[in-house]
This record gives structure tokens, sequence and C-alpha cells, in this order.
């Protein structure tokens, strides 16, 4: 699999909330939803997982298996503490009033980030196995 195709899917999400937040922004705030804070929320969130995924993918190139191990735990503990670090902010600039709706939804974007970046090293990792 080459990097191109790993990136694909997660450029494509990206494209795909962020046009349909700015699309559909009237429909949004009607329902109740901060179409900012979705589309900083979203732009986060990818900039992550790109970051995520070049750290992962050094790992499997790596000869020692030990090092793909470490970069999963790196990765997933500086998405931790980045998350953490950005809704508190968030939630102290607001005065403690918090948009639930897109708080949700960037809770739910953030796990499809996440099932497409394991898919992707999933299949890489089976590949270099091979």
């Amino acid at each position: 699999m080459t990097q191109k195709k790993l990136y694909t899917p997660i450029v494509l999400i990206f494209i795909f909330i962020n046009s349909f937040a700015l699309l559909s922004k009237n429909f949004l705030i009607t329902h109740g939803f901060d179409n900012e804070l979705l589309l900083i929320g979203n732009f986060l969130l990818f900039s992550i997982t790109i970051a995520a995924m070049l750290i992962q993918l050094r790992g499997v190139k790596a000869s020692n298996p030990n090092v793909f191990v470490r970069s999963v735990y790196i990765v997933m503990i500086i998405k931790l503490f980045i998350v953490a670090i950005v809704l508190t902010t968030y939630i102290l600039l607001n005065n403690r009033i918090v948009n639930k709706p897109s708080l949700f939804t960037l809770m739910g974007l953030y796990v499809v980030y996440t099932v497409i970046e394991v898919s992707g090293l999933m299949k890489i990792l089976r590949n270099k196995n091979v």
C-alpha cells in the first residue's frame, strides 16, 4: 500500500466534513451546532491524524518491532494531551458554556479518523509481514 493510498481516505473525510459544514451552515446553526467549532475541531483532528500517521509509519519502517510499539504509545499519549488541552482551553474561553451537539460530533469524528488510521496501518503491517 502506497502512502498516497494511506492518506486518501483521511483527506477525503476532511474535505467532506468541511464542505458539509460550510455548505449547510444555516442548517447546522438552526439545529444548535457551532459551525466554527466544527471546522476548527475537524482541522485539529485531521492534523493530529496526519502527524500520528507520519510517526507510526516511521515505526513500521524500523527494523526493530519495539520501535513501532513505542510509536503507537507515543501517538496515543500525544493525542490524549492535545485533545485534553484544546478541550480545556475551549471550555475556559467560553465561560464553561459548551456546545454539546458540536462536541459530540467531534467525538464521533475522532473515532472515524482513528478507525481510518488504524485500518491503514493494519494493511501496511499485513503487507510487510507477507
